[in-house]
């Protein structure tokens, strides 16, 4: 069983960015069972204990109304694909609070956040730039930008920065992600002089896993100063349909290039991106 959690505030660009995503999920395994869960966090104002009570009861019941409005016409849009069962969660807080408390209950599942253009800059409804929300979670997530048709991913770029990380659970489930779709991963990674022997470094960190997945790779360095044209750039050359990097708690990629490279690549909408926690 697979399982995505989409966070949705009932707009129509999220719905329309889950039911494109989903038909391709869909399509591209028939044959798997998918568990798809529609998720809404609603806040409360923090005055007036009355108040706060009597808001909370509306919003509650507000937000369920929607839910299960949204989960009918997801339904009437997927609903011939026998191999998918979707869910609802509503609960009271923060976003990046209620995906956690929801994610201690229900076990993995890959968060699958909708983007939306806003002028010069696109945001998550999570209200919070992307690096945040992946270090608040502490778990990955995958990025959709509104304009970008999702199609089947059969190329992979994987950005790297060759330094080691402890969140080995997510790295396994995104070799098991792109087994799923039969992808094959092009590791890049932008040389600026700090990394000794590369393509050893690439070896040592990233390899036991690869070989015990059998997924199809390469591994290729390229020299450039700006990071993340360079890695979307690579992506349009190896013919990507999705870019993955592993967010860091120490914001490694702002100290070292002056910019968070994940944000970076958020904001230019080219791609989907997959923001894998480093912890």
């Amino acid at each position: 069983m697979v399982h995505f959690i989409f966070p949705t505030n009932f707009s129509k660009t999220t719905r329309g960015i889950i039911a494109t995503f989903m038909r391709e999920i869909l399509q591209a395994q028939p044959s798997q069972n998918i568990e798809v869960t529609l998720l809404h966090a609603y806040g409360v104002p923090t005055s007036g204990v009355h108040m706060m009570r009597n808001i909370s009861e509306k919003l509650r019941e507000t937000a369920q109304e929607d839910i299960q409005y949204e989960l009918q016409i997801l339904k009437r849009e997927l609903g011939h694909f026998n191999n998918l069962r979707i869910n609802t969660w509503i609960a009271e807080g923060s976003l990046s609070n209620v995906l956690s408390r929801f994610q201690s209950d229900s076990g993995p599942a890959l968060v699958v956040m909708g983007l939306r253009s806003e002028g010069n800059f696109t945001r998550s409804i999570a209200g919070m730039s992307s690096a945040k929300l992946v270090n608040q979670l502490k778990d990955s997530v995958l990025f959709l930008p509104e304009n970008k048709k999702f199609s089947r991913i059969q190329n992979i770029t994987f950005a790297t920065d060759l330094q080691d990380f402890s969140n080995q659970r997510d790295f396994i489930e995104f070799l098991g992600f792109a087994r799923f779709f039969g992808a094959e991963i092009n590791f890049v990674h932008i040389d600026n002089g700090k990394v000794q022997q590369p393509e050893r470094r690439f070896e040592e960190i990233f390899l036991p896993a690869l070989q015990k997945f059998s997924v199809p790779y390469k591994f290729q360095k390229l020299q450039a100063s700006d990071v993340s044209d360079a890695i979307q750039g690579y992506a349009e050359q190896t013919n990507s349909q999705l870019i993955a990097i592993i967010e860091r708690d120490d914001n490694f990629f702002i100290d070292f290039f002056r910019a968070n490279v994940g944000d970076e690549i958020v904001e230019s909408r080219r791609f989907p991106l997959l923001m894998i926690s480093e912890n």
